[in-house]
């Protein structure tokens, strides 16, 4: 656990030595408020309550930032300008960071972290296993030279049976339709004739008649 947080031992002595090389610097509230409460992210080394831990680390930043609302507060001098209202605003979002991180620790790590603080080394994980090649392709299926062949006698010996059973669906032909029973159907039809077809008859002449008078108007006509 301490060689995991000696990283971070280092940064926090270094933001503690920048804040006290700026003291005579406008912010130097500000960078109080963040020296003296940056130890409060070693609170996975505290053990019974490290909750605990955290808000004191809070409550000694609050000591600064509330020097800085009193310099920067609206409406202390007609003066107030829109860069003022920045400090508000950074000590309201600095101070809510800290109050959701001791909140989160004392539900999830009430009595120190809930993971093993003492555990050994991390291992490196072991390479992952060779991709495997392609699959064999599927054996291929072999007939049996005899199956065929008793596949072709058995269905060969179906066939003959079920010409055997054909006739069994025949229907029975009466005597008097056998030619041997009845000789006269060996006869048979007689025969088609073709009728003579009719002459054409011999066209009729007309008689020759003698012309005719026939009076139209007041002159007579001659008609045939």
């Amino acid at each position: 656990m301490f060689v995991v947080l000696e990283a971070t031992g280092q940064q926090i002595q270094e933001v503690i030595k920048f804040r006290e090389s700026k003291r005579s610097s406008p912010q130097f509230n500000h960078l109080s408020a963040v020296s003296e409460s940056i130890p409060g992210l070693s609170w996975v080394a505290v053990e019974p309550a490290p909750s605990q831990y955290c808000r004191e680390m809070m409550n000694a930043a609050v000591f600064y930032t509330n020097r800085v609302l009193k310099d920067f507060r609206p409406g202390k001098s007609l003066n107030f300008m829109e860069k003022d209202k920045l400090h508000v605003e950074w000590v309201n979002a600095y101070t809510s960071v800290f109050s959701e991180l001791c909140d989160y620790i004392k539900e999830y790590h009430t009595t120190g972290v809930s993971w093993n603080p003492r555990g050994g080394a991390a291992v490196a994980a072991p390479p992952p296993p060779p991709p495997g090649g392609i699959p064999p392709p599927p054996p291929m299926v072999k007939l049996e030279p005899k199956a065929i062949e008793v596949d072709a006698s058995a269905q060969l010996f179906q066939e003959i049976n079920k010409g055997l059973d054909i006739t069994s669906k025949l229907k029975k032909v009466p005597d008097d339709q056998k030619t041997h029973k009845n000789p006269g159907l060996r006869e048979g039809p007689k025969p088609f004739i073709k009728s003579a077809s009719p002459q054409p008859k011999a066209p009729v002449q007309a008689v020759a008649k003698p012309p005719r008078l026939q009076l139209e108007g007041k002159k007579w006509q001659e008609i045939p």
